[in-house]
């Protein structure tokens, strides 16, 4: 009788001081000072750093369509407030410019 008496109050002892020992452990783990925190804070900084070049990107292609828009908008504007009257002045200037050129040429070869 004794002699499990004496077994079973080891055994509370041991199963008391196992308790301890885990409570202990686990009020002093701090998670911020462990390898795995590091990596954790590291990965969030490097997809930060992923999404936020990502938003840059896709920023820039809406500003250069935006760019690109407003331009096509100002030259389509220009064509239809100058009208006929710039092409037809344009080929007329270019036409007397060949006309000059060409019979300056045949006055030299003569």
């Amino acid at each position: 009788m004794w002699f499990w008496i004496g077994v079973s109050s080891i055994t509370v002892i041991i199963f008391v001081l196992w308790a301890w020992a885990t409570k202990i452990s686990l009020a002093s783990f701090n998670w911020k000072k462990t390898p795995e925190a590091d990596l954790i804070a590291k990965s969030k900084e490097e997809w930060r750093a992923v999404f936020d070049a990502k938003e840059t990107a896709q920023q820039s292609e809406r500003m250069k369509l935006q760019i690109k828009n407003a331009i096509n908008t100002i030259i389509a504007e220009m064509n239809t407030t100058t009208g006929n009257t710039s092409t037809t002045s344009v080929n007329t200037t270019t036409e007397s410019t060949i006309t000059t050129s060409l019979q300056e040429t045949i006055t030299k070869k003569q």
